[in-house]
C-alpha cells in the first residue's frame, strides 16, 4: 500500500473501494459502478448494447467468461491473479510501483477520460455491438456456456 500511497489499506475489500467499486453486493451495484449508473436490471444493460433478450445476472456473468464466480478470490483466479495474498502482490502483478489513484490507473490503461459506457465500447474498437454473441466473438469467447 506504500507503493499506492494509501498507506492505511488494509484489504482487498478496500482495494475495490479504491477501484470505485466500494460497496459492492451484487451484480446490478457493479453494473452502476461501471457508468450505467440507472441501470435497473439486466435486459437494461442488453438495451444499451442493442442485445434486447438478455434474461438475468447470471446469463450476464456466464458471457463475461465468469462462469463459477462465488466469491472476490474466485474472480481474482480468472483474472490471472491465482495465488494473491495481498495487495502489494496485486501491484507487483500489474507491474504498477507508484500507483497514487484510480484516475492514474485509468491512464496508464489508456483510458484517460471515460465517460460513459458507450465511450468504454468505443474505446474498445466494439462501436456498432449488436448482441451479444458478436461481442464473445470480439472477445476470442465463443463457447462459454453457463454461470455454474
Amino acid at each position: 500500500m506504500d507503493r499506492l500511497g494509501i498507506s492505511a489499506l488494509t484489504d482487498c475489500n478496500h482495494l475495490m473501494d479504491r477501484l470505485f467499486i466500494s460497496a459492492l453486493t451484487d451484480c446490478n451495484h457493479l453494473m452502476d459502478r461501471l457508468f450505467i449508473s440507472a441501470l435497473t436490471d439486466c435486459n437494461h444493460l442488453m438495451d444499451r448494447l442493442g442485445i434486447s433478450a438478455l434474461t438475468d445476472c447470471n446469463h450476464l456473468m456466464d458471457r463475461l467468461v465468469i462462469s463459477a464466480l462465488t466469491d472476490y478470490n474466485h474472480l481474482m483466479d480468472r483474472l490471472v491473479i491465482s495465488a494473491l495474498t495481498d495487495c502489494n502482490h496485486l501491484m507487483d502483478r500489474l507491474g504498477i510501483s507508484a500507483l497514487t489513484d484510480c484516475n492514474h490507473l485509468m491512464d496508464r490503461l489508456g483510458i484517460s477520460a471515460l465517460t460513459d459506457y458507450n465511450h468504454l465500447m468505443d474505446r474498445l474498437g466494439i462501436s456498432a455491438l449488436t448482441d451479444c454473441n458478436h461481442l464473445m466473438d470480439r472477445l476470442f469467447i465463443s463457447a462459454l456456456t453457463d454461470c455454474t
